[in-house]
Order: structure tokens, then C-alpha cells, then sequence
């Protein structure tokens, strides 16, 4: 996953994150967990999150460098995040 981050007048900043490290099963326990805490009644559970992971892997796999987020705004800055 690489996120970009644009701004006029300043420096980009490029963050390159390895996508296996940010989803995995792992994440995804700790992430359910999470919304159990913080949201009583969210409904999201572990086996929906590692479902959500696999599909993430088998998208950046079909369909490498596939834009997730690209937002513009009115003043120049720019953040973009691809798979």
C-alpha cells in the first residue's frame, strides 16, 4: 500500500507500507476486538474482517497499483492512497 500526500509549497510525503504486515488475520482480531469495545452494537466480527483481508489480497493481486482514495482539495493538497 502506498499512501501519497501533496501539499503546495511543501514537501511530498510517500509512505510505502507492506500490505501483508497492515492485513492479515492477526490485524484483523485485533481489529474486531476493537470494534467490540468501542462499538457495542457495530456487528462487525473476526470472520468478516478476515474475509475483508482476503479480498484485499486477492484485489491488490488482480489488480496491482488500484487506486483505494484520491482526494483533491480546493486549496492544492492532494492525498492518494493505491493498493
Amino acid at each position: 500500500m502506498r499512501i501519497f500526500i501533496h501539499s503546495p509549497g511543501n514537501r511530498t510525503i510517500r509512505l510505502a507500507l507492506p500490505t501483508r504486515l497492515l492485513f492479515n488475520n492477526v490485524t484483523a482480531l485485533i481489529g474486531a476486538s476493537m470494534f467490540r469495545t468501542q462499538l457495542a452494537n457495530s456487528g462487525i466480527k473476526a470472520a468478516d474482517l478476515r474475509k475483508l483481508v482476503r479480498e484485499l489480497h486477492r484485489m491488490r493481486k488482480k489488480h496491482p497499483g488500484l487506486m483505494l482514495v484520491e482526494v483533491e482539495q480546493s486549496g492544492g493538497d492532494t492525498v492518494r492512497i493505491r493498493l
